[in-house]
């Protein structure tokens, strides 16, 4: 295994039916080259926000990821008829030979509305026959709008909830070399208190309060939420640059414009190095991402482990 491409995308209760997907994938070149199959040996899908019962996935696995494994970890939501935004899932890819390796699942729910899950942690390991291990995690965090800090502590134990519930599950004690990838709308927030003091960036400042072993890649695009949604009459035409320019007019400015969505990484061994390639926002398939108030972000790592 060499490349790695993991997105993650709070899709603003998407409602697409396969069919459409499977009309939008195939249509825009745009989506192509998103989920292009010589991207990645591994290709990873962290939704937020997505109250269909997994039709993007389905809908790449019989278009663009044709003959891929599809491995998948769901934080359960609510029912499709509820109407309701809240799910937490993760998608693998992968058309790496399927007897060199093995899958474990785990997920966690830290946040309950009525009789579901409506913020949680989802992941998925894969174990090589060769000691080596991939743990792959997508996450959305809570957000608290009427504290100052937006929930910042409710953030801080989502994180710890979900490495002693998800990660330490899968993570094997007995692996050569672990790394991990952790995407999702992380929920925190830019220029915002953290105990009363204003921080530049919450989650920097949670990792570095931590002394996490996580680290991220350096973030070189605009925030990514809180846009301005398309809506069925109007979608403003900003949206289309927002992954490339700080638009201030594009965002909805009740809360500091932020990078919510977030990809971290985590090395463990001595026999592995593993090299963020690029690390960016993404809005260019046009209606079926501006229709969120969040943009698309997606991060490609190049991962060698080493033979002793």
């Amino acid at each position: 295994m060499s490349n790695v491409r993991f997105i993650t995308w709070n899709m603003g209760d998407n409602s697409k039916s396969k069919q459409l997907w499977l009309s939008e994938l195939t249509q825009k070149p745009e989506w192509a080259s998103l989920f292009d199959p010589d991207t990645a040996d591994v290709i990873v899908l962290s939704t937020q926000e997505d109250h269909r019962a997994d039709s993007l996935p389905e809908a790449l696995a019989s278009s663009l990821l044709s003959g891929w494994n599809v491995h998948t970890s769901i934080v359960k939501g609510p029912l499709d008829v509820l109407k309701k935004p809240f799910t937490v899932k993760l998608f693998v890819f992968t058309r790496l030979n399927r007897d060199d390796y093995s899958v474990r699942e785990a997920h966690v729910c830290f946040q309950k509305q009525l009789t579901f899950c409506s913020k949680g942690t989802a992941g998925i390991a894969l174990n090589f026959a060769d000691g080596n291990q991939l743990v792959l995690m997508g996450s959305h965090f809570p957000i608290s709008p009427k504290e100052e800090d937006l929930g910042y502590q409710r953030r801080i134990k989502a994180i710890n909830t979900s490495l002693r519930n998800v990660f330490d599950q899968l993570a094997l004690t007995n692996r050569r070399n672990v790394v991990a990838l952790w995407g999702g709308d992380m929920n925190f927030r830019r220029n915002t208190p953290v105990q009363g003091v204003v921080v530049e960036d919450q989650l920097s400042h949670a990792l570095s309060a931590l002394d996490s072993p996580f680290m991220e890649a350096e973030l070189m695009f605009p925030p990514t939420c809180k846009f301005h949604a398309c809506t069925k009459k109007d979608c403003p035409t900003c949206r289309s640059r927002s992954d490339e320019e700080f638009i201030e007019k594009c965002y909805d400015t009740h809360r500091e414009p932020s990078h919510c969505d977030r990809i971290l990484y985590y090395v463990e061994g001595e026999s592995v190095d593993v090299t963020p390639k690029a690390y960016r926002s993404w809005v260019t398939a046009g209606t079926s991402v501006e229709i969120s108030d969040h943009n698309l972000v997606y991060a490609d790592f190049k991962i060698d482990f080493f033979s002793v």
